[in-house]
């Protein structure tokens, strides 16, 4: 804020004493009326106490815009750190300077304990979706034994169950702070691929056709996660696509546009 939005605060927060000096004054040159004493010396010393508090007044409102600047300063580099607050003046400053403090501390334990919980909750479901893979693998051993129609239905359905389990670590790995993301220049056809092969039986399974054109591009991606966002796409193309193709290419290589298109 500038000075000039500063000063009408000022003179809100200062209206009191002003009022009161002007009440003064008017006291004094009604007695000054009311004994017929000359008012010659009541306008010297009201001209004295003008400039006396004139200059004290400037002096008071620097004062008080440099306090407002530093606390605004502190608004913006406010940490979660301890609060340096500018050293109070009066008792008043001092309760509120406590207030803040005691408020900062226990959002500060707040903070702490909903980041505690959210990492047991991530570890949680860390633990489990690794080791719901195991009796996922165990089931797919028994039924790749098998070729009847129920085994392969089944493989089907076992097979959208470690998807889901794939997207939940997925999902963990983006919201952990250590996520090992890395970027390197992949070609987009053989992710894409990779995402196809991903859900081969259920483009057989279904009967959907696919038709991949060449996209010949380069991107700069972490290929796990491209892989797996690209496999979603596949996965709700397969889910609401009863009959048809599900076409993939690049519309614009100028810019650089990926298109996977159902019917």
């Amino acid at each position: 804020m500038s000075r000039g939005q500063v000063f009408l605060p000022y003179l809100k927060k200062r209206r009191k004493t002003f009022t009161l000096f002007v009440a003064f004054f008017l006291v004094f040159f009604v007695v000054f009326l009311l004994y017929r004493l000359p008012t010659e010396p009541l306008w010297y010393a009201l001209v004295l106490c003008l400039s006396i508090g004139g200059i004290v007044s400037v002096a008071d409102f620097y004062a008080f815009t440099r306090k407002h600047k530093n606390l605004a300063a502190l608004i913006k580099s406010i940490t979660h750190g301890e609060l340096e607050l500018p050293m109070s003046k009066d008792l008043i400053e001092q309760d509120y300077q406590q207030l803040l403090r005691l408020l900062s501390e226990e959002k500060r334990e707040l903070t702490s304990s909903a980041e505690q919980k959210r990492r047991e909750l991530v570890e949680y479901y860390t633990l489990w979706a690794y080791q719901i893979k195991t009796p996922i693998a165990a089931m797919r051993l028994a039924l790749q034994s098998k070729n009847d129609e129920d085994s392969v239905e089944l493989l089907m359905e076992l097979f959208k169950i470690e998807q889901y389990a794939d997207m939940v670590l997925q999902y963990l790995r983006v919201e952990s702070p250590s996520t090992d993301f890395v970027l390197k220049r992949y070609s987009l056809d053989d992710i894409v691929r990779q995402a196809v092969h991903r859900y081969a039986k259920l483009f057989i399974r279904k009967k959907i056709g696919l038709d991949f054109k060449e996209l010949d591009c380069e991107v700069l991606t972490d290929e796990k996660w491209l892989v797996f966002v690209i496999g979603q796409i596949f996965s709700n193309a397969l889910k609401y696509t009863k009959e048809g193709t599900i076409s993939v290419y690049m519309e614009d290589r100028a810019k650089k546009t990926l298109v996977i298109e159902d019917t």
